[in-house]
């Protein structure tokens, strides 16, 4: 199973690459394909840009964003793991700007129905991360979503994992990752 892990932090190392390298060393079947945020030329969406609808294409001209899309979509599963920035890191950002543009006014959603786990913490605690849930089955539903709660494939669902995992993002993220059959 082709598992997509996406680091949205603009740096290499810290939590992320504690949590890469505990992938790496996993006895697992699955096959992980690793997107670093801070090895991708991501921008904002131009004003009146529209070269990505204009063109029904789902790739941007003028940065990498088509290329994260591309793996996204190619994975099986679909991993995000998103540090605490105020609020989100502006790479981060702006990727979900361009899924929400590759995917506006389509009916076929590229990433649909896409199983995903998506973690969010800062340094000392897991974080809920219920409103990026909701922001992006933005990008994964048809007309019909709700902004209340998630209703897609999403697979780490643990109510309380801060108390469960003392904090320890690694370790929460290592028993989703070994819970995937």
């Amino acid at each position: 199973m082709k598992i997509a892990v996406l680091f949205a932090s603009h740096q290499k190392g810290g939590k992320h690459g504690e949590i890469k390298q505990m992938l790496q060393s996993l006895d697992t079947p699955h096959q992980f394909e690793f997107i670093e945020l801070s090895d991708y030329k991501l921008t904002p969406c131009l004003v009146n840009c529209k070269n990505c609808v204009a063109k029904n294409e789902r790739r941007c001209l003028y940065d990498e964003s088509g290329e994260i899309l591309s793996i996204l979509q190619t994975a099986d599963i679909n991993v995000i793991i998103v540090p605490q920035y105020y609020p989100y890191p502006s790479k981060f950002a702006a990727l979900m700007e361009k899924l929400l543009a590759f995917s506006y006014r389509v009916e076929n959603r590229p990433l649909k129905g896409k199983p995903t786990a998506i973690f969010r913490y800062c340094s000392c605690k897991i974080l809920d991360e219920s409103d990026l849930e909701i922001l992006w089955q933005q990008f994964l539903m048809d007309k019909g979503f709700s902004f209340l709660e998630p209703n897609y494939p999403y697979l780490n669902q643990e109510d309380d994992a801060n108390t469960k995992y003392d904090g320890d993002i690694v370790t929460y993220v290592r028993d989703v990752i070994c819970n995937i059959s």
